[in-house]
């Protein structure tokens, strides 16, 4: 059945200390090399894909009825999805996120913030970090801020009250924030 491996487990729960098993999965198309091709079965071995065989193994530990298996989607930005805006979100709503993506595609996403005050900054940053090194299913793959350290003569999208001059405690403040709990990241400036 579709979303089933053969020992029932719910190949959407990433969360699943099971997931870590999986050695191969069939598929009727896969994406290879550029091109649709298929039946085939992939072997994944210590999380790295190690062979990619002809025809639908009857043995594969997951064994998809239907549709196309593709490498994962990394999302190298994006403020939010599925309602949240990743500046303010909780541990519920990057763990609902986390669980979610993977129906999209998405295996590894880059959370971004836009310009905010800085108290805000840092606070969504430290609830990031809280996160992060355990989110069920698309990994986070550090945290992106666009700002507070932009130039007010050409803003863009961003609301020139938050942007601010990159003195070295806000940077440092930054810094400091973006390197705790293992919280990484990207600032523009």
């Amino acid at each position: 059945s579709r979303g089933r491996s053969n020992t029932g487990l719910d190949i959407n729960d990433w969360s699943s200390p099971h997931s870590l098993l999986v050695t191969s999965i069939s598929a009727p198309r896969v994406l290879l090399d550029g091109r649709l091709t298929g039946p085939t079965t992939v072997v994944v071995e210590d999380g790295v894909v190690s062979e990619v065989l002809e025809g639908a193994a009857p043995d594969a530990d997951i064994a998809l009825a239907s549709g196309v298996l593709t490498p994962g989607l990394v999302d190298i930005q994006t403020n939010g999805c599925f309602g949240v805006d990743f500046i303010t979100a909780t541990d519920a709503d990057w763990r609902r996120i986390s669980h979610l993506l993977p129906g999209t595609g998405v295996t590894a996403f880059q959370p971004t913030y836009i310009t905010a005050p800085l108290e805000v900054l840092l606070s969504g940053l430290k609830r990031a970090g809280a996160v992060l090194g355990s989110l069920p299913g698309a990994q986070a793959i550090g945290v992106h801020l666009e700002g507070p350290f932009l130039s007010p003569a050409k803003p863009g999208v961003h609301d020139p009250r938050y942007l601010v001059a990159p003195t070295p405690e806000r940077v440092a403040a930054i810094l400091d924030t973006l390197t705790a709990d293992g919280t990484k990241g990207l600032v523009t400036m």
